[in-house]
C-alpha cells in the first residue's frame, strides 16, 4: 500500500529594496511570510503556525502571488502604500492579534502610533503590552506594518527586522506622504 500525502507548495524570492533585502514566502493564494533579510530561515522562523500543516515544500523562485507581490513593494517604495496595505496575506493568532494587525493595515502611511494608541485604536484600550507583542510576532512585515508603532515618548523603539530599517521606512513614508 502506498500513502500519498498531499504537500503544499511555497514558493520563495527575495529581492533588493532600498531599505535592504526582502523575502518573502507563499503559496499561489496568500503571503505567510515577509522580511527584510536574505536569509529565508529567518523569515520561516517567524512564521508560528503554516494552515493545514499537512506537508509543505519550499520552492525557490516567484510563482504568480509572489510576482504580484513583489511589485506591490516595488509600488510602495515608488509611494503608492496601497497594494502592500491590500494584499492577501495569512497569519495565525487570536482575535486580538487579528484585530490589532487589521487596525495596523489600516493606519496610514506617515502616520506613526504608540503601542498604547494601538491598542486603544483596535477596540482595547489598557492593553498596551498585548499589542506591543502582537507587533513582535508580525511575520508578514511591511504587509501588516508594524514599523508604523513608536514608544509613547516618540523613539523609535525596537524592529525584528532591525532598527535602521524601522527609521528607513518611516522617513520613506514620512517624505512619500507628505508628512515630513
Amino acid at each position: 500500500m502506498i500513502l500519498c500525502v498531499n504537500r503544499r507548495v511555497l514558493h520563495t524570492v527575495t529581492i533588493n529594496t532600498p531599505a535592504g533585502e526582502f523575502t518573502m514566502l507563499g503559496d499561489n493564494s496568500r503571503l505567510y511570510g515577509a522580511g527584510f533579510t536574505g536569509d529565508l530561515a529567518r523569515v520561516m522562523a517567524s512564521i508560528r503556525a503554516l494552515p493545514d500543516d499537512v506537508g509543505w515544500e519550499i520552492r525557490p523562485g516567484a510563482n504568480q502571488l509572489l510576482e504580484q507581490a513583489v511589485d506591490a513593494v516595488k509600488q510602495y517604495f515608488e509611494g503608492n502604500f496601497e497594494p502592500v496595505a491590500s494584499f492577501p496575506i495569512w497569519q495565525q493568532g487570536t482575535p486580538f492579534r487579528h484585530q490589532v494587525w487589521s487596525t495596523l493595515r489600516q493606519t496610514k502611511a506617515g502616520q506613526r502610533l504608540s503601542y498604547s494608541q494601538l491598542a486603544d485604536a483596535s477596540g482595547f484600550p489598557g492593553a498596551t503590552r498585548a499589542a506591543a507583542t502582537t507587533c513582535a510576532v508580525n511575520s508578514v512585515g511591511l504587509f501588516i506594518p508594524c514599523h508604523r508603532v513608536i514608544r509613547a515618548d516618540g523613539s523609535i523603539g525596537k524592529f525584528g527586522w532591525n532598527q535602521q530599517v524601522k527609521v528607513d521606512l518611516l522617513e520613506h513614508e514620512a517624505r512619500l506622504a507628505g508628512h515630513a
